[in-house]
C-alpha cells in the first residue's frame, strides 16, 4: 500500500512534489471503523495537456524500473535513465531524488529513497518501522565516502558481497543488487511491493498488458471467470474470452518476435511447438473476444475490436489482479478511449469494500473533469482528499497541489470551480484568436 511518494528535479517536476494518499481529517459520521482506512484506496490527478500529470507518473515508474533492473539489465556503465528540470541551468546539474513510503505484504511500513544524476546513484536508503522509530537496513553515501554502505545493526546478511557489487556497478540501485544476489531477507518484502504490488499501466500501452492476459486466462480459470463477469457486464456485446492458437508455415522465421525463447513457456503473441523430431512450428496467440449475436455468440479477432474495448480489456485486467491481491495500480491517462461511466464503475470497485476486501488502491491522471461531479453530495464518487492538480508555473516548472490546499467551501461545485480556473490546472489557449487573424488579416476589431 501506498503512503506516500515524493519527487524532485525530474523532468517538469523541478521543486519537490508530494503525493500523499493519507486521509484528511477524522472518520465521517455514519462510516462505520471497519469500513474507514486513513489511507485512501483511490487518488486522482487532474491537469491540462502538458501539464506535468503524466510525469508524476513516469516518476514512480522509473524507480520501479530502477529497483527491478539497475542491476540485472542495465550495462555498468550506461547512463541512469533520469532527467532533470531542463529549463533553468541551476537545476541540470542537480541530483534528482526520489522518495517512497508504503506498507509492504509482511504488514510494516518502510520507507525507500535514493538521489542520482545521469551518470550514478549518489545517495540511497532503505528504512522499516518496527515501532513509532524508524531501523536503518542500509544508507548509502551519505558519508565522506559516496560509495560507502552503512548497514543498521539489525540487519543481517551478504553486507560484504553487497558492497562489492554496488561498488562495480555505480548505477545500480543496493536494493536492486541486493535482490539478486539474495543478499538478505530483509530486502525481499520491501523489493516485492516496488516491483510486484506496484503496478504501473500505461493506457496508451494496452497492447502489452493484453500479453498478460493471455498468461492470466491460461493459467487462472478463476482470473478468466471474473474477467468474462466483469466484461459481460460493461455493456460492450461481450460474451466470450478465449486465447486462440493459430499454427503458422514452418518457412517463416519468427526467432525475433519469440518470448521467453523457443521453450514456449512465457505466454506472448507467438511461440514454437515442438512435436517429436520436427522441425518446431511457430504458433501466433490472440485473445478472442465472443459478442452477442443472433447465433448465439460470434467471435472476433482483436483487429475488429473498438479502441475503447482493448483499452477497457488491459484495465480492467490490471485492475482485477491488484483487488485480488491488495496491489497499488497507477494508471496514466485512465479516460483513453473509455466512457466516463465506465470510468466511475472502475473506481468504485475501488471505493467499495466488498469489491476491494484486500484495501487495493487506484491512483491515476485523467483529463475527465466530470468525474470531479459524479456521486451524491453524500456519497461523491471522489472525496476531497483524493483529488490533486497539477499546473504549471511561468517556468515550466510543475506543481502538484492537493485540493484540500484549497480548502474548498463545503457546499462548493468542484467541478464548476476547476472549470473556472479556481485550482488551476486547467488549459489556457490562444490559438483561436491568431487563427482568426490570419483568416482576416484586414480585419480591424
Amino acid at each position: 500500500m501506498l503512503l506516500n511518494f515524493q519527487v524532485s528535479n525530474f523532468r517538469s517536476l523541478r521543486d519537490p512534489a508530494t503525493l500523499s494518499l493519507s486521509r484528511v481529517g477524522k472518520r465521517p459520521k455514519g462510516v462505520a471503523p471497519e469500513d474507514w482506512n486513513p489511507v485512501s484506496s483511490i487518488m486522482a490527478i487532474f491537469g491540462s495537456n502538458a501539464s506535468g500529470k503524466s510525469t508524476v507518473y513516469e516518476a514512480v515508474r522509473t524507480v520501479q524500473n530502477a529497483v527491478r533492473d539497475s542491476y540485472t539489465r542495465w550495462e555498468p556503465d550506461s547512463p541512469v535513465p533520469v532527467m532533470p528540470f531542463l529549463l533553468d541551468p541551476e537545476f541540470i546539474t542537480e541530483p534528482t531524488e526520489f522518495s517512497t513510503e508504503f506498507r509492504a505484504s509482511d504488514g510494516l511500513e518502510y520507507v525507500y529513497g535514493f538521489s542520482c544524476d545521469q551518470t550514478r546513484i549518489l545517495t540511497e536508503n532503505l528504512y522499516v518501522y518496527k515501532s513509532a522509530h524508524r531501523t536503518v537496513l542500509f544508507e548509502r553515501g551519505l558519508g565522506d565516502d559516496i560509495d560507502e554502505i552503512r548497514f543498521g545493526p539489525s540487519f543481517k546478511g551478504k553486507k560484504a558481497e553487497l558492497k562489492e557489487a554496488v561498488k562495480s556497478r555505480p548505477n545500480a540501485l543496493t536494493l536492486s543488487a541486493g535482490a539478486q544476489i539474495g543478499a538478505s531477507s530483509q530486502l525481499v518484502p520491501a523489493h516485492l511491493w516496488l516491483t510486484h504490488g506496484l503496478q504501473c499501466y500505461d493506457s496508451a500501452h494496452w497492447d502489452t498488458e493484453h500479453m498478460t492476459v493471455m498468461r492470466n486466462i491460461a493459467t487462472d480459470p478463476d482470473f478468466k471467470k471474473t474477467l468474462l463477469a466483469v466484461l459481460s457486464k460493461a455493456d460492450l456485446g461481450i460474451n466470450g474470452i478465449e486465447v486462440k492458437e493459430t499454427a503458422m508455415p514452418l518457412n517463416m522465421n519468427f526467432s525475433e518476435l519469440l518470448v521467453g525463447g523457443s521453450d514456449g513457456l512465457r505466454f506472448g503473441p507467438f511461440r514454437l511447438e515442438r512435436k517429436s523430431n520436427d522441425n518446431p512450428r511457430p504458433v501466433k496467440r490472440e485473445i478472442v473476444l465472443s459478442h452477442r449475436s443472433s447465433t448465439g455468440s460470434t467471435p472476433f479477432p482483436m483487429a475488429w475490436e473498438s479502441q475503447g474495448t482493448k483499452s477497457f480489456l488491459a484495465l480492467i485486467s490490471k485492475c482485477l489482479v491488484a483487488l485480488g491481491s491488495g496491489g497499488t495500480v497507477i494508471v496514466d491517462e485512465i479516460d483513453a478511449s473509455l466512457h466516463s461511466v465506465l470510468t466511475a464503475e472502475i473506481i468504485e470497485l475501488f471505493k467499495s469494500r466488498a469489491t476491494n476486501p484486500f484495501m487495493a488502491q487506484l491512483i491515476f491522471t485523467t483529463h475527465d473533469v466530470s468525474l470531479l461531479s459524479k456521486g451524491t453530495a453524500q456519497n461523491p464518487l471522489l472525496d476531497r482528499d483524493q483529488i490533486y492538480f497539477v499546473e504549471k508555473d511561468r517556468n515550466s516548472g510543475s506543481h502538484l497541489i492537493a485540493l484540500t490546499e484549497y480548502t474548498p467551501r463545503k457546499e462548493e461545485n468542484i467541478e464548476r470551480g476547476y472549470l473556472l480556473g479556481r485550482f488551476g490546472g486547467i488549459p489556457n489557449p490562444h490559438f483561436m484568436d491568431y487563427a482568426l487573424a490570419v483568416a482576416n488579416p484586414n480585419k480591424v476589431s
